[in-house]
Formats: C-alpha cells, sequence, structure tokens
C-alpha cells in the first residue's frame, strides 16, 4: 500500500503534465485565431 504523500505526488505529477499538454494545445491553436 503506497503512503499518503506517494499518492499525492502522483496525482501532482499528473496534473501537471495534464496542465501542460492543455497549455501546449491552447497556444498551438491560439496562433491560428
Amino acid at each position: 500500500m503506497m503512503s499518503t504523500y506517494e499518492e499525492f505526488m502522483i496525482i501532482i505529477n499528473a496534473a501537471m503534465l495534464i496542465i501542460a499538454i492543455l497549455v501546449y494545445i491552447d497556444r498551438k491553436n491560439g496562433t491560428k485565431k
């Protein structure tokens, strides 16, 4: 069983990755507008 800290870090890393992808897509689409 993982500790709360490890689970928290995994969630943070996943969230940062998703945000980075969304920002990249938003910037890529923003240049076309």
